[in-house]
Parts: structure tokens; sequence; C-alpha cells
């Protein structure tokens, strides 16, 4: 688990930053970023961009999804 370290919520979007971690696709510490747009009251859609510290190493990024379970 890698710890979010700013998150922030505006209206129905929010945005945020996690911890520098070590990525083993590029062997460098990284740094990710992430926006999402509440699509209802149980779902948070978004993307992210992760940063690499290597240089020549390539920026990545994509989509991400969250729905709320409810438990019984």
């Amino acid at each position: 688990m890698v710890p979010i370290t700013f998150i922030r919520k505006e209206g129905g979007k929010m945005n945020g930053t996690l911890n520098p971690y070590r990525a083993p696709d590029c062997d460098c510490t990284v740094t990710t970023t992430f926006e999402g747009t509440f699509t209802n009251a149980d779902t948070i859609e978004g993307t992210y961009t992760t940063v690499p510290s290597k240089a020549g190493a390539s920026v990545t990024g994509g989509t991400w999804k969250v729905t709320r379970v409810k438990r019984l």
C-alpha cells in the first residue's frame, strides 16, 4: 500500500498525490498525482499521472475507478 500525501475535494471533484515510492519498472522513485469526479454517491472515476525521478524513464498515466461496496 502506498499512502496518500495529499487529497483535496471541492464540489464534485477531487485530486491528490501519493507518497513517492520505488517503482520496479524503472527501478527509481516515482511521484503519482490523480484527479477524479464523483459520478454518483458511491463512485469516483478519474485519471492519474506517474512521473519517474530517473532521467529518460517514461511518464505514464491512465484511468481509475473506485466504487463503495455496502456491507450487509
